[in-house]
């Protein structure tokens, strides 16, 4: 599920976008994706998503060329899905289309679709996330993991094994939002983490602490 969030939309803000994302995850236990453009989104925007684990799928153009296909770097730090392009241009295909990048691997984005442990995240993934606070604490964590498909009690016995203390260097191209998905976790938890002002700013050669606090 994706919200198209543009033209109309626009004017219910970011309260209708919570009741959408959170009437889908009600129903289904899968967290949606919503679709905007970098450039309008309303005021709580990028919280919403990020209290909700819901992806952001950023739609912003630096140039009207027409271009193929490319991994450009993500536009805004909490973008889990980019779209870089109007005027693609694809062998077979005689028109313009529309250029996407998707920053994690197969079993990510299948996430979206499934929500389930056995077609989307592992226990070790999903023990990371729990360090990371992103599934929250006590019975709230219980009841999403529940909800998503996921077996909570074992989620809970990987989180007592592990320890946060893990580390990544930065190199030429990484950006936070890019780092957080492989590791399983949020690109805020990271700028809290490493006390980083700016999450549009990292430099190759940087190490960042990936452990996080319970």
């Amino acid at each position: 599920m994706v919200l198209d969030y543009e033209s109309q939309a626009l004017q219910f803000g970011s309260d209708y976008v919570r009741r959408w994302c959170q009437r889908v995850i009600d129903r289904t236990g899968i967290p949606p994706m919503v679709y905007c453009s970098t450039g309008q989104r309303p005021s709580g925007f990028d919280a919403v998503l990020a209290r909700l684990d819901c992806g952001y799928w950023a739609a912003a153009y630096p140039s009207m060329a027409p271009q193929g296909y490319s991994q450009p770097p993500a536009p805004v730090p909490n973008a889990a899905m980019y779209q870089y392009a109007s005027t693609g241009v694809l062998p077979g295909y005689a028109g313009y289309l529309d250029l996407n990048a998707f920053f994690g691997n197969a079993e990510a984005l299948n996430a979206y679709a499934t929500g389930k442990a056995g077609a989307g995240k592992s226990i070790d993934q999903l023990a990371r996330e729990v360090w990371a606070g992103v599934w929250g604490s006590g019975k709230e964590r219980i009841d999403r993991l529940t909800a998503a498909g996921y077996d909570a009690a074992a989620v809970q016995a990987r989180v007592n094994e592990t320890a946060p203390d893990s580390s990544y260097t930065v190199r030429a191209g990484d950006t936070l939002s890019a780092i957080a998905m492989r590791y399983g976790t949020t690109w805020q938890a990271l700028q809290q983490v490493n006390r980083i002002a700016d999450p549009n700013l990292i430099y190759p050669g940087q190490t960042l602490l990936i452990g996080l606090t319970k």
